[in-house]
């Protein structure tokens, strides 16, 4: 084993005797351009692929979901860090999804019974058998969590975000629910600022109305004499 391959298996033995958080391939490279030992001369692959030719003695580990998340490990550490990319994936699902999706899976209710959530925003889950179906999902109750504290994704031990994350990731396999549409970046997406007006034709009533969230617009009640003032003024 050449000099720069014994520091980087070094490095990697050193690292995990002192810590289980991944050794990502930025420290690895960074720690071996500070020894002088990377980039080899006349080596014209790259530090990742570099590193592949070492296996057994290190392994590169690769996160499907996100390219970017590379690390290596030892052979015994191995298992543990791609656990610990699974847990980011779940992670990673969780803080990309609308709060009110989330809730829907943890939320109490019958056992037995699934809970519904609206398929568009603004997002809304319901306990009750909805009038018109086709404008809900249905989440059934084997893939609930009902009783789990949902606080904020930080808080959550890994166990909890990893069963929560499962249950969402089969649900969407098995119903074909396509998971991007809902997230907050959808919720907000469609509540966002509303329709351009030419400057200087909105009045005061159109500037109040248009200020408010679209979900709030329909609810929105001004009584008439001072919707009839603020019509008057631009």
């Amino acid at each position: 084993m050449g000099e720069t391959a014994e520091a980087a298996r070094q490095l990697a033995t050193t690292h995990y005797a002192k810590s289980d958080e991944p050794l990502y391939l930025a420290a690895v490279g960074q720690a071996l351009r500070g020894e002088r030992l990377w980039p080899i001369e006349g080596e014209s692959r790259s530090l990742k692929d570099w590193l592949k030719t070492l296996e057994p003695h290190l392994y590169v580990l690769q996160d499907e979901i996100k390219p970017a998340r590379i690390a290596i490990a030892t052979p015994e550490r191995k298992e543990d860090v791609q656990k610990i990319f699974q847990g980011l994936q779940h992670a990673d699902l969780l803080n990309t999804l609308a709060r009110p999706i989330l809730i829907a899976f943890c939320v109490q209710g019958n056992d037995n019974n699934p809970v519904y959530v609206t398929k568009r925003p603004p997002f809304r889950y319901t306990l009750v058998e909805p009038d018109d179906r086709t404008n809900y999902h249905v989440i059934p109750s084997n893939l609930r969590l009902p009783g789990l504290k949902f606080t904020s994704i930080a808080r959550m031990n890994p166990d909890e975000v990893a069963s929560l994350g499962d249950r969402i990731q089969q649900w969407a396999e098995q119903t074909g629910v396509a998971l991007d549409t809902m997230t907050q970046a959808t919720a907000e997406a469609a509540t966002s600022a509303p329709e351009e007006v030419a400057v200087g034709t909105m009045s005061a009533l159109d500037r109040l109305i248009a200020a408010q969230r679209q979900d709030l617009r329909d609810r929105l009640v001004i009584p008439a004499d001072i919707a009839a003032l603020l019509s008057r003024h631009r």
